[in-house]
Parts: C-alpha cells; sequence; structure tokens
C-alpha cells in the first residue's frame, strides 16, 4: 500500500503539468499566467496540507481527502510550485509525456543592393521527425492499433505492393 501513494502523487503531479500545458499550447495563455496558476496551485496544495483548513474542506468536499496523504501534499505543492519554471515545465514534460523539444537554427543571409551588402539572420524551429515518430509509435494507443486484428475481407482485392490493379482496373 505504501508504494501506491508517490504513484498517485506523481499521477496528480502529471494531471496538473498536463493541464498547464494545455493551456499554454492550446488557448494561448501567458507565460506569466502559467506561472501565476502553479504558484496559486502550489498555495492551494499548501494550505490543504493545514489541518485547519482541511478540517473547513471536508465540510464541503465529500469525497476522501486521504488519497495522498497530508504529509505529501506539501511535497506535491513543492513540486508544483517549481511548475512556475519554464525549464522545469519542459524537464518534466520529456520525462511524464515523452516531449520532444523543437530545435531552433539561424542562418545569416548576405545580398547586395545597390552596392550595400545587408546581412539578415533567418531563424526556425523544427521539431525532429524520426524522434517524433517513434515516440508516436510507442504510444499505447498506437501499439493496440497495429497489434488490432483488422476484420476479415472477402471477395476483395488487396493491391498492397505496387498499385497495378488500380491503375489497371479504374
Amino acid at each position: 500500500m505504501p508504494r501506491a501513494q508517490p504513484d498517485r502523487e506523481k499521477q496528480l503531479s502529471q494531471q496538473i503539468l498536463y493541464m498547464l500545458l494545455n493551456l499554454q499550447i492550446r488557448h494561448y495563455v501567458s507565460e506569466e499566467c502559467i506561472k501565476l496558476l502553479a504558484n496559486e496551485l502550489g498555495d492551494i496544495l499548501n494550505a490543504a496540507h493545514d489541518p485547519l483548513v482541511v478540517s473547513h474542506l471536508n465540510v464541503f468536499i465529500d469525497f476522501s481527502l486521504s488519497v495522498i496523504p497530508f504529509q505529501n501534499l506539501q511535497r506535491l505543492s513543492t513540486m508544483v510550485k517549481s511548475f512556475e519554471s519554464d525549464h522545469i515545465r519542459i524537464k518534466k514534460a520529456k520525462e511524464y509525456f515523452g516531449y520532444i523539444q523543437p530545435i531552433t537554427k539561424s542562418y545569416e543571409v548576405v545580398r547586395s543592393i545597390n552596392n550595400k551588402k545587408e546581412k539578415k539572420l533567418v531563424k526556425y524551429a523544427y521539431v525532429p521527425y524520426l524522434q517524433s515518430l517513434e515516440q508516436f509509435i510507442q504510444l499505447r494507443e498506437v501499439q493496440q492499433d497495429l497489434k488490432r486484428q483488422g476484420p476479415p475481407i472477402a471477395n476483395v482485392m488487396q493491391d498492397v505492393i505496387d498499385g497495378d490493379i488500380a491503375i489497371l482496373y479504374p
């Protein structure tokens, strides 16, 4: 039973990190707002550690607060507060979700206009395709789809090699 508590703690921190990343990426919430939210969530978890606050919470919250022992809430609070740092969020996203960080590159372009040399710095970022594909294939849902047997196809021609049948018989 004691082994389940750190797992539950990690699961909760993953859910909180996922929420913060989701807000930042999908809903364009600013970095400052994410920092504030991580700090406030940490304060809430820290307050839930206080027995006086917990006795008041039990009046309003009917479900079991003992899923995570109160002594671990302070550790979880510290972890959530660390999510204020974008460096820590990226590090934990790599650890928890296999996040692949985009690679940024730049190069300089020199061009001449009216005997003046103009330098322009071009910056771009990309996500490595092979690493992303490897990570995608390792997802549990994808593995299940790859292992799933398709329905039997009776009386249907299949051309999976070069498409000659489809070309010859449109």
